[in-house]
C-alpha cells in the first residue's frame, strides 16, 4: 500500500501537480477565491447596529467593531464600502 508521500511527495512522478497542470491552478484559482471575502460572511458575523450616539466613543466603538470584522473575513478595501452600505 503507497502513502500519499510515496505518491505526491516531493521527487515523485506519479500524480504531483506541477505549476503547468490544470490541477495546480484550479488549486491557486480556489485558494484566491477563498482570500476574498463576500457579504454573506460578512452578515454572519452578526454585526452591531448603529442608531445613534450620545457619545463620540460611542460611535467610535461600533467603528472599531467593524473594522474587526472586515480583518476577520479579509475584506477588500473595495468590498469594504460596499459591505458596510448594503
Amino acid at each position: 500500500m503507497q502513502t500519499f508521500l510515496n505518491l505526491f511527495g516531493p521527487g515523485t512522478q506519479g500524480g504531483s501537480a506541477t505549476q503547468d497542470s490544470p490541477a495546480f491552478q484550479t488549486g491557486q484559482t480556489n485558494q484566491a477565491y477563498r482570500n476574498q471575502a463576500n457579504y454573506g460572511e460578512f452578515m454572519r458575523t452578526k454585526l452591531p447596529v448603529f442608531f445613534e450616539a450620545k457619545e463620540p466613543l460611542e460611535a467610535e466603538d461600533w467603528l472599531r467593531v467593524i473594522e474587526k470584522k472586515m480583518d476577520l473575513i479579509r475584506a477588500r478595501e473595495e468590498d469594504k464600502v460596499r459591505f458596510t452600505t448594503s
